[in-house]
């Protein structure tokens, strides 16, 4: 008798990445879900597809930070049919149908955004439909949770691309990472040089360029030292928002594993209905080895 041959388990596709800005539909007290552009921020909720999306009232104080940081200079403009505007709310970090409202309006944008308690995917410890990213540029968290982490990094006062803070609101550990990095990637041009040399004979023509004038490093291997410190800096602090992420979420700090508490609260959730079941998982505390 043939022996049977054992089928291997099939893949299951990844849900999509969230581009445009998409609303999509989720099992949240208010089911419609607007989320922001491509590695946004905020994530707005809504009763029906058309209505106007309010914010969790838990990401309020990130939500002013953000606002203080861009008009400190950071993407406050941008293009609308054809003049450049200044626009008081991020397109960036905000879904698209708030950026439209704020088009309109030249006044602070918490006058008008709305926030309301327990709305969003960490207040239900719930998963979102859609991913931050591609996993070529992320972990498993961040393909999944990358907005959160944003919000962690502006909660303390601190832009998750650029190197910018709030001083009176960001941890004094983070700002001297931030200052330090800042200094990093504005250092001095006088540690490069300029080849004007650039005939077809010299070791320094790009073809892909045309043999336009190149730069080169005086201190190659300064430069990359310098590099290797920013990049560090820079891992730093992205672990350091993501952790504070992970722990609201249930899941154990970057390089320390997996758990499944988040996973036992829904199934008990689920089983238990009528129920009134409470989560520790925000407040849960790991040791400090």
């Amino acid at each position: 008798m043939a022996a049977k041959r054992r089928r291997r388990p099939r893949k299951v596709p990844l849900p999509p990445v969230a581009l445009k800005s998409p609303v999509v539909k989720e099992d949240l007290p208010l089911r419609w879900v607007y989320y922001p552009e491509h590695y946004g921020t905020f994530i707005g909720f809504a009763k029906t597809a058309n209505s106007k999306p309010v914010l969790c009232a838990c990401t309020e104080g990130a939500v002013r930070n953000c606002l203080a940081l861009a008009l400190a200079g950071v993407r406050t403009q941008i293009y609308h049919r054809g003049d450049l505007r200044v626009l008081r709310l991020p397109s960036q970090d905000f879904p698209s149908r708030l950026v439209r409202v704020a088009l309109g309006k030249d006044v602070d944008p918490m006058t008008w955004l709305r926030f309301e308690s327990k709305l969003c995917h960490r207040c239900n410890v719930a998963t979102p439909s859609l991913r931050f990213c591609h996993e070529m540029y992320g972990e498993k968290f961040k393909q999944g949770y990358g907005w959160y982490i944003n919000q962690a990094a502006y909660r303390l006062g601190a832009n998750p691309v650029w190197p910018q803070c709030i001083d009176d609101v960001t941890p004094e550990e983070i700002v001297t990472k931030i200052t330090e990095l800042k200094r990093l990637q504005d250092r001095k041009p006088e540690t490069r040089t300029k080849v004007l040399d650039v005939s077809k004979d010299s070791p320094h023509f790009v073809e892909e360029v045309g043999g336009w004038p190149a730069e080169v490093f005086a201190d190659p291997e300064s430069e990359k030292e310098l590099q290797r410190s920013a990049a560090r800096l820079r891992r730093e602090l992205q672990n350091y928002f993501e952790n504070i992420a992970r722990e609201e979420f249930g899941f154990r700090r970057v390089g320390e594993g997996w758990v499944s508490e988040s996973l036992l609260f829904k199934i008990v959730c689920r089983v238990l209905p009528e129920t009134e079941t409470i989560s520790s998982l925000p407040v849960r505390l790991s040791a400090r080895w």
